[in-house]
């Protein structure tokens, strides 16, 4: 037996309503396995609520509106890019962490090598996130993740108005013990928020968290909060050139092999990092 949870939507916050059921699960990695355990996760939920309408929500989805849905097939447009591309490139492209990021080289690749790029697991603590030229908060752990996507959605009117025919979300791969973002969560707040007639709160990010957290003013962490620059700012970068050594403060001591604007390639005995030349100027020696 295996538990997975079912997402529904309600029209308070935080605009989903978890529910765990158990099912026999059909162990392997095809598709046909992912597809036994969807509908057995399903057929477990519809004698609960038998009026329910589940949809999975994944590229294993056997609904071609799930597949379209899923984070690594909803697309987003970069208005500044002038470019569209995945929720899933998009948050992973979009991670600042302590000794590097935002990769947003990310946007150009497929979503399965934006989510494996060795960077995200070798750059330290995850600090904020970054899109568009403003940097957001990492919390709520979930808001940056469920707010691109709530807003990749409303970019795509047709599955907007689609969705809202379902009233129950599931992502057979998700396991809330081993993850923190969840497409079949972010689908049912869409619909709940939207039913609830409060899309217009969810296009400012600290607008949308209030929302979802059933709360007002609520004060954030505005240290990482800032206007990124948009073009590279010679104050940072003046003092770094190629050959130059500098020393981490955990990675040791580093070759500077390329200045890309405000970041830095630089070998270090552990492998290449990129990083901040703004963090490098002020945590380096």
């Amino acid at each position: 037996m295996a538990q997975r949870p079912v997402y529904v939507p309600i029209s308070r916050p935080p605009f989903y309503q978890q529910v765990d059921v158990e099912f026999t699960y059909n162990p392997g990695f095809s598709p046909a396995q992912k597809r036994r355990n969807i509908d057995a996760i399903h057929q477990v939920f519809l004698r609960r609520s038998p009026d329910s309408t589940p949809l999975e929500i994944s590229s294993k989805s056997l609904n071609p509106l799930g597949v379209n849905l899923s984070a690594f097939n909803l697309k987003k447009r970069i208005g500044s890019l002038k470019i569209e591309t995945s929720v899933e490139n998009i948050y992973q492209g979009g991670k600042k962490f302590a000794c590097g990021g935002p990769y947003t080289d990310l946007y150009y690749v497929s979503p399965k090598e934006a989510k494996r790029d060795e960077r995200l697991q070798n750059s330290g603590l995850l600090k904020s996130f970054s899109f568009e030229g403003v940097d957001y908060p990492s919390e709520p752990q979930n808001g940056f993740y469920d707010w691109i996507y709530i807003q990749a959605i409303q970019e795509n009117e047709e599955m907007g108005e689609e969705i809202q025919n379902y009233n129950a979300f599931t992502d057979v791969e998700f396991n809330p013990n081993k993850s923190i973002n969840c497409q079949a969560r972010a689908a049912a707040m869409y619909v709940g928020i939207a039913k609830a007639g409060l899309l217009d709160k969810t296009v400012d990010f600290y607008e949308f968290c209030n929302l979802i957290l059933g709360k007002s003013n609520i004060v954030f962490n505005t240290s990482v909060v800032e206007k990124s620059k948009t073009v590279s700012d010679p104050t940072l970068t003046a003092t770094f050139s190629e050959g130059q050594m500098i020393k981490h403060p955990i990675f040791g001591e580093g070759k500077i092999i390329s200045v890309n604007g405000e970041q830095l390639k630089v070998q270090f005995p552990c492998g290449e990092k990129l990083l901040g030349a703004k963090w490098v100027s002020e945590k380096c020696k």
